[in-house]
């Protein structure tokens, strides 16, 4: 048997298999080769909200990775104000995660609730970049199975059966704004190179 990856607790909330693990971080019905490292998910890999209904009808689950790309990702090809073509498609948050032993926040307002300790732990900083907390908003609630056009997946949020939602647990959130390039420090330094 494979090692728990993402388990809770007393091994109550289990993804033990491959399988079950690229189900619950994808979604269900992709064929993986074991041992693959990086999983395709661009613009043409997008999943819609009625492909993610339609996998709950037919697999009574969905994964994580494809409830949030409806609400992600975006509807139609995009030419920007500097000329750059986006594909319809293409994930509009800019994102980076790392894991982490360390524990660098030095509150909680609840300790038990945030599980709070001063000893070394381990977890993972997740640092995503959007261009308003709107936008933030929306993928937020796709992570939960809700969609801008209205759409509900019928799937409590913490479910086993709605991805990896069920064994994450966010004990800190900040927010910041990044100012636009004409209101920062330095506005064009990269350019004195």
């Amino acid at each position: 048997m494979e090692p728990c990856i993402f388990c809770q607790g007393n091994g109550s909330i289990t993804f033990s298999s491959y399988t079950d693990r690229v189900r619950a971080t994808f979604r269900p019905g992709l064929t993986v080769p074991a041992g693959t490292q990086t999983v395709p998910e661009g613009p043409a890999q997008v999943v819609s909200a009625a492909a993610l209904v339609k996998d709950l009808k037919t697999y009574g689950t969905v994964g994580h990775s494809a409830t949030i790309q409806p609400a992600t990702r975006l509807p139609q090809d995009v030419t920007d104000n500097y000329d750059n073509f986006y594909r319809a498609g293409t994930a509009i948050p800019q994102r980076a995660d790392f894991n982490t032993l360390d524990n660098p926040f030095f509150y909680s307002a609840n300790p038990r609730q945030d599980r709070y300790s001063s000893e070394p732990a381990a977890g993972l900083h997740f640092v995503v970049f959007v261009p308003t907390i709107d936008s933030f908003h929306r993928g937020r609630m796709a992570m939960d199975g809700r969609y801008p056009d209205g759409t509900v997946l019928k799937l409590k949020p913490r479910a086993y059966d709605m991805g990896f939602n069920a064994v994450l647990t966010t004990t800190h959130r900040q927010n910041f704004l990044v100012p636009p390039r004409a209101h920062r420090s330095f506005p064009l330094a990269e350019y004195l190179a």
